[in-house]
């Protein structure tokens, strides 16, 4: 099948490519997810064009037409760690992809043709390794069919907020208290300065101990630059989160808990990552500080 690619770079797009972009976005929202909000346009055009001007990535993004035409049948992109990144050394020979087309244009070649096109343009780069990922069969079986290996499945859970047990809950904050009677939660948007530094390693360490199954994304850094820069993000993005720190009676982080909401997605809220330092574990830390959160 015969497509033109355009690129479609946020910080210099035009008001017409604007628009373009933004209808398929919409389009491909109703398709993929019907049943959840979608963030307003302006947020959209402010989260790419962050993304796009973020110094420690390289992203390209890619608007897919039929021949001649201005409507987008597909959006295509790819990205990289840069050097001024601080997870660039355990991750630069990594880029990923993501391929997203509208079903009738679909098994048509169209992301052979691009990852085909691609190939060169990262050997170049010295990236050896393209992860991807998908929510739909289909595009498993286009890369499996290419080479590739099936890393890592993923499980979205939800739960109504009516549903959940709260008397459970409840146990959990006792059995907490209980257990570490010394240990103060604090909650927070912005990490306070005086722990920055510490809760940089700490969230580093944890985050590095998620299970990745085969997944080759190594060494994932946060710093106290990195943590700001999430904030001030946020801010702009118009979105919040509430973190709850345990800390121990020598000032040690020992347990962390995040969620995320925004204000124009009123309907859901997204837990982040919730852990516990190691020499912490087994006195129920984990769960007095996800049942407080």
């Amino acid at each position: 099948m015969e497509f033109d690619i355009k690129p479609f770079n946020p910080s210099e797009a035009s008001e017409e490519e604007w628009q373009t972009f933004l209808v398929f976005s919409k389009k491909y929202h109703e398709l993929t997810r019907p049943n959840d909000p979608r963030e307003p346009d302006e947020i959209r055009r402010k989260s790419l064009t962050l993304q796009a001007e973020n110094p420690e990535m390289s992203l390209y993004l890619h608007g897919l037409t039929l021949p001649g035409e201005k409507e987008l049948i597909g959006v295509y992109l790819y990205a990289y760690f840069t050097p001024k990144s601080p997870s660039y050394e355990n991750n630069k020979v990594l880029a990923q992809a993501d391929i997203s087309i509208f079903p009738e244009y679909r098994q048509k070649g169209i992301a052979g043709k691009l990852l085909a096109d691609l190939y060169p343009k990262l050997i170049k780069e010295g990236k050896h390794v393209l992860l991807a990922g998908s929510e739909e069969a289909v595009a498993k079986d286009v890369i499996v069919s290419l080479g590739g290996i099936v890393a890592q499945l993923n499980i979205e859970n939800r739960v109504y907020v009516k549903d959940i047990d709260w008397e459970m809950m409840s146990s959990w904050s006792h059995e907490g208290i209980k257990k570490s009677p010394n240990t103060k939660l604090i909650f927070n948007d912005t990490v306070p300065e005086d722990i920055i530094e510490q809760y940089a390693k700490i969230f580093t360490e944890i985050n590095n101990q998620v299970p990745r199954d085969e997944l080759e994304l190594n060494g994932i850094i946060s710093t106290p630059k990195t943590i700001r820069k999430e904030e001030e993000d946020r801010k702009a993005l118009e979105r919040t989160k509430i973190g709850v720190l345990a800390i121990e009676e020598n000032r040690e982080i020992s347990s962390l808990s995040e969620v995320f909401y925004s204000p124009t997605n009123n309907s859901q809220v997204s837990q982040g990552l919730t852990g516990t330092v190691e020499k912490y574990r087994s006195n129920g830390l984990g769960e007095w500080v996800k049942a407080e959160l």
